[in-house]
């Protein structure tokens, strides 16, 4: 496949493609001042999965955890699938490929647009009036040099589909899969990470949040939290025990995996299952772990 994909990359179509997409950049950045520059940063902001993780957190956590289950399972597959097609394709940034497009810069591959596809996933599934905001995500990404307008297309294709795809069939599959046995719900939720993982092992981030987020959802079914419940005070105090509780979590496995390369070098190749592992407790924490924490400090009810 990987030789398959350097012919691609390689091939006069391709070229012909990047260059065209290169000079609807430099077109796109006649618009370019300090002041445009802070905007469309700003605006890039808005699709960067930190930013949704955390409003799924807040969702989940403190106004309705069945949408923030939804909103949350939808996001992370988008970007799991995202990292998938990126490290199968390998498409260099526009900047790579010509420095005088450069403004800002990221790490990794180019093709589809993980911002336009998180925004166009994440932002019609709140509501109707946010359908608008991903085509301004996405425009800040060709302003800002990361992305070619066909990687902006792409991810937008993908995230729409993705939205719209959930919006008609998640709670006609939730309602198939509802009396399942649990080993079975289990297995389903290994194996889209596993499908995904095939084309992207070397990124194992998100399909191990994703896998841990389905797992804790499953186990949660029995002992569900009201995210609905508590006084406003009540809430905020949820959403601050969680992210510090998540920072935590973080900060123990940095220190974990710092001084375990130390002590144990061979632990360096498996690192992918690793982070794997640590994603994936992130998530099954973040879905079950941290709401029963709620229920035990009184910060929530548990859901009848």
């Amino acid at each position: 496949m990987g030789s398959l994909v350097y012919l691609f990359n390689a091939s006069p179509e391709a070229e012909t493609m990047y260059d065209w997409g290169l000079k609807f950049i430099y077109l796109v950045q006649k618009l370019k001042s300090p002041i445009m520059t802070a905007i469309m940063e700003g605006v890039s902001f808005l699709g960067h999965p930190a930013f949704y993780l955390l409003l799924v957190a807040y969702i989940y956590w403190c106004v309705d955890s069945q949408r923030g289950f939804k909103l949350g399972t939808a996001i992370i597959f988008s970007g799991a699938l995202n990292t998938a097609i990126k490290e199968t394709l390998q498409v260099s940034r526009p900047y790579q490929r010509d420095p005088g497009v450069f403004i800002v810069e990221e790490s990794g591959y180019s093709t589809p647009s993980g911002h336009s596809q998180g925004a166009a996933t994440f932002y019609p599934l709140l509501g109707k009036l946010f359908w608008i905001l991903p085509l301004l995500i996405g425009f800040s990404r060709i302003y800002l040099g990361v992305h070619y307008p066909t990687d902006v297309a792409l991810g937008l294709i993908l995230g729409y589909t993705t939205s719209v795809l959930v919006m008609f069939f998640w709670e006609k599959f939730a309602l198939q899969i509802k009396n399942f046995p649990r080993s079975i719900k289990i297995l389903l939720a290994a194996l889209v990470p596993f499908v995904l993982n095939f084309f992207s092992h070397d990124e194992t981030q998100l399909t191990g949040l994703l896998f841990g987020f389905l797992l804790g959802k499953i186990f949660s079914e029995t002992k569900n939290f009201d995210a609905s419940s508590g006084t406003k005070t009540n809430k905020i105090l949820r959403f601050m025990v969680g992210i510090l509780l998540t920072v935590f979590i973080f900060a123990v496995f940095f220190l974990i995996s710092h001084f375990g390369a130390k002590l144990f070098p061979l632990l360096e190749q498996y690192n992918n299952l690793i982070y794997f592992v640590f994603f994936g407790f992130v998530g099954f924490a973040e879905v079950f772990i941290i709401p029963r924490i709620f229920i035990i400090l009184k910060l929530a009810t548990e859901k009848h």
